[in-house]
């Protein structure tokens, strides 16, 4: 229920900011796989063009750290990137984010982890941080970080996951160096993101032109029972065969989606008023 309800104030946050400057945006798209949470999609021409893709992972223990066993030998692990890897070159062959136009051209840009934990200090010595963010800011804990891996950290990094890759007893995917080099260069940490956050105060303002009379007094469980029983399905496209398509939101829609969604929203934004008056 925890990561749901980070997943559903992520959604909106990046929805809003997405829809305002006439981006696509959506949620849960099959297609991902490992990173279907969050998804940007930004026009060909613009700058930064491209999908981006959010995987949000909550630890219900936030004093917890990122070993580089986590990452590599822990296979129950939720940050075990040998998994991660494997759906990526899935990922990267399927025509949905490629650019047909340029010789099928990936358009994949960048594959994000976050979460409400930090590294161990020991694994800090295989990245270092990173301000590039098309997401724009977030209202998260003054100290949280966005970790890229360095590139000192490739050899250790490729003889980690041809290692998991080979001992695997499934064998689905092999280790290829192009592909690891590309899924090296598109990973991002973003880490000690917050438990619970408070709903920013740029979304309640807009919200509230929409919703005036939004009270305080709802609770986290309704919340979440009502964003995803109201408001998830909205962002199911047309029915094709055995599952649905993936209905982006775009600036012209806004409105109607925004109306589409309203009871499932009275509930979110009461919560996170809820937690801000706290």
């Amino acid at each position: 229920r925890h990561q749901v309800h980070l997943l559903n104030k992520r959604c909106c946050q990046d929805w809003f900011r997405a829809c305002c400057q006439g981006q696509h945006f959506t949620i849960e798209m099959k297609d991902a796989l490992k990173f279907d949470d969050l998804i940007l999609f930004i026009e060909l021409g613009q700058p930064n063009f491209g999908y981006y893709f959010r995987q949000l992972k909550h630890n219900q223990d936030p004093k917890q750290k990122i070993s580089w066993d986590t990452l590599f030998k822990d296979k129950n692990s939720k940050y075990y990137l040998p998994l991660y890897y494997e759906k990526f070159c899935k990922m990267i062959k399927n025509s949905t984010f490629c650019d047909q136009n340029n010789a099928g051209t990936s358009l994949i840009r960048e594959l994000s982890i976050m979460t409400n934990i930090g590294l161990a200090s020991q694994t800090l010595n295989y990245f270092e941080q990173s301000t590039h963010n098309v997401w724009g800011k977030f209202i998260h804990k003054q100290d949280a970080k966005r970790y890229r891996l360095k590139q000192s950290a490739k050899s250790q990094f490729d003889q980690d996951l041809q290692r998991e890759l080979n001992n695997s007893k499934q064998k689905t995917t092999n280790f290829d160096q192009s592909m690891s080099d590309k899924f090296f260069e598109l990973l991002v940490f973003d880490v000690d993101q917050p438990s619970v956050e408070e709903m920013p105060e740029e979304l309640i303002s807009k919200i509230r032109l929409f919703l005036p009379f939004i009270k305080t007094d709802k609770a986290l469980a309704d919340a979440t029972k009502s964003f995803k029983n109201e408001c998830l399905p909205n962002f199911e496209g047309d029915q094709v065969g055995g599952s649905r398509t993936v209905k982006w939101i775009t600036s012209s829609e806004r409105d109607k989606f925004f109306a589409s969604i309203t009871p499932g929203l009275i509930t979110l934004v009461s919560a996170g008023l809820r937690y801000t008056s706290d």
